[in-house]
């Protein structure tokens, strides 16, 4: 929920840079790999780490 709010946020502050960008589609991205892990072989250290990595992001 928070990752909508602060996107939001972005969208009303002006124009987003590269780097906001990236980091939202680096978002994105770990949220569905973990999806994918979960689903599929559902290895708790490989779906900690991708997760870690999410919130770097």
């Amino acid at each position: 929920m928070l990752f909508y709010v602060l996107q939001l946020a972005l969208y009303a502050s002006g124009p987003v840079t590269a780097v906001q960008l990236a980091l939202a589609w680096g978002f994105v991205a770990t949220r569905l790999l973990h999806t994918v892990i979960h689903t599929t072989v559902n290895r708790l250290r490989w779906r900690m780490l991708v997760f870690s990595a999410g919130r770097c992001c």
